[in-house]
């Protein structure tokens, strides 16, 4: 099983912001919303890999930050890496 996670700045000027922003994103790039915790800003989500499928939680903090953190039971680290790439790369389009 791989894990990876990242913090970034935010490119939003609120949690919420970012949170309702990401909601509207991520399908664009192949990536389902299953389940939103919108108190917390967090959305979870996930992309199939093949025949797997990779886990995603987004969180946006008050501290201006955004985590983003991804585990799958098949695929490498790497891959996970490149997703949260592309995943920041579409937060700050």
């Amino acid at each position: 099983m791989a894990q990876f996670e990242k913090v970034e700045k935010s490119p939003f000027s609120s949690p919420k912001e970012g949170f309702e922003k990401t909601l509207e994103l991520l399908p664009g790039i192949g990536i389902e919303i299953w389940k939103k915790r919108e108190i917390a800003n967090l959305i979870l989500a996930r992309k199939k890999s093949g025949e797997n499928e990779i886990q995603c939680n987004i969180m946006f903090n008050f501290n201006d930050t955004v985590s983003i953190s991804l585990d799958s039971p098949i695929d490498n680290e790497d891959t996970l890496k490149d997703l949260a790439e592309e995943i920041f790369a579409t937060l700050d389009a």
